[in-house]
């Protein structure tokens, strides 16, 4: 395979691109090192080569609560410039039977527009869409098979679900068709004979009414009569995407044909838009995330004093065999061999890293007062101490240590502000 010069150089600078991206991540998560490494690795073929793949890339993030599954796959986006190309799927929001029924008229609707290009596709909370009860039974999720398609091909059909807005072109196209056979004359979208006969079929209201009624022109009144009436322009808009873009392009375009040419037009967009469309997201990065804390030993325990560097060291030992088997207790065999082989795992975080999460965040508080109110302050090695052992549970990841420091700091920080006003005054 030959590889000419611009695109040996195209490559280069996306890998370039990716490396730049990967140490951003990792002064930005601390204590995940190895997986920002594993991750970018995965990401690599996609972002270099993605628009030559015939099936999507998936890559799987498994890890307890709290550990920066979500906001590292949100913050590659961002890097890489997918804000607009990045779709997120709350699994939570389709794991009874009444709610997957919804969730491929929301694949479509946040994705249609999507279709065939690259892509960031993110499935959170999977574990929670299992289609095998605790017991082992198989529990019934058609309604869920969509993201299976996708997962294997990334193509799916769908007939579009607002069955209604055929129903209505199909009913103007007949009273147009009526009209015709009744002897209007239509030239250039407008109607240029038998005016009043066309408005009794079409709106049944006087010719004035009808006239009155006509969307204003460069301040003036329009009385052309359309053989289309503007109102229909929407319906026949959304029903010919994506060859139109706005319903100012299908007035203009229904301004060339005569009364047969718009019949025959009206007829092919009906017929298109009823007929299965398939979607293609072969382009896509798939990526599958979830808690799966059955594979940590120790995830039941909330103890405060449990050793979070033994904790890390036990997380270090899980293996892709241990997470294909939980995949098992939850997922049938063909849809657990669909997600692939790349498959992460987050350790928890040692000492060391909570420590520094700590220290990064007082230190983000010193920068703010300085900057807002020209006060330096420092906190005592005693304040970081507290907040550890306040806010540490290792098996809960780093939440806790966060919203301990929003309890605790925060307060503190607006209690500051006060105290230097007070002494302003």
């Amino acid at each position: 395979m030959k590889i000419d010069k611009a695109q040996q150089k195209e490559l280069v600078l996306r890998k370039e691109e990716l490396n730049k991206v990967k140490s951003t991540l990792k002064t930005e998560f601390i204590g995940i090192d190895s997986v920002i490494d594993e991750f970018i690795n995965q990401v690599e073929p996609w972002h270099l080569i993605g628009t030559t793949q015939n099936r999507p890339s998936i890559i799987n993030l498994w890890g307890m609560t709290g550990v920066g599954k979500t906001s590292l796959a949100k913050r590659l986006a961002e890097l890489l410039e997918y804000e607009n190309q990045i779709v997120r799927f709350d699994m939570g929001e389709y794991c009874t039977n009444n709610a997957a029924n919804y969730l491929k008229y929301d694949l479509i609707d946040k994705m249609a527009d999507l279709s065939g290009e690259k892509l960031i596709i993110v499935f959170d909370e999977f574990q929670l869409v299992r289609t095998k009860s605790g017991g082992g039974d198989e529990i019934d999720r058609d309604a869920s098979r969509v993201i299976w398609d996708l997962l294997d091909s990334g193509k799916f059909n769908y007939l579009n679900r607002l069955k209604f807005r055929g129903d209505y072109l199909r009913q103007i196209i007949e009273q147009l068709r009526f009209c015709l056979d009744r002897g209007v004359v239509v030239k250039n979208g407008e109607v240029m004979a038998k005016k009043r006969l066309f408005i009794n079929i079409m709106e049944s209201e006087s010719l004035s009414e009808f006239l009155c009624r006509r969307p204003k022109r460069g301040g003036k009144q329009d009385k052309r009569i359309s053989f289309v009436d503007w109102h229909h322009h929407d319906d026949i808009l959304e029903c010919a995407r994506p060859m139109f873009t706005s319903i100012f392009e299908v007035e203009e375009y229904l301004n060339r044909l005569d009364g047969a040419q718009t019949i025959s037009f009206l007829s092919k967009v009906l017929q298109k838009y009823l007929m299965p469309r398939e979607l293609d997201f072969s382009k896509a990065l798939v990526i599958v995330m979830g808690n799966l804390d059955e594979i940590y030993h120790m995830s039941d325990l909330v103890d405060p004093d449990e050793n979070a560097d033994e904790f890390y060291v036990e997380s270090l030992q899980i293996t892709v065999p241990r997470v294909k088997w939980a995949l098992q207790k939850r997922f049938r065999n063909e849809q657990v061999a669909r997600l692939g082989n790349n498959h992460i795992i987050y350790p928890s975080l040692n000492k060391k890293a909570y420590e520094k999460i700590i220290a990064i965040k007082l230190h983000e508080v010193v920068v703010r007062i300085q900057e807002q109110f020209g006060v330096a302050i420092e906190f005592d090695s005693s304040v970081n101490k507290i907040l550890y052992l306040e806010g540490v549970f290792p098996t809960q990841g780093v939440r806790p240590v966060l919203t301990t420091f929003n309890s605790l700091i925060e307060h503190l920080f607006v209690a500051i502000i006060i105290s230097l006003g007070n002494e302003i005054l």
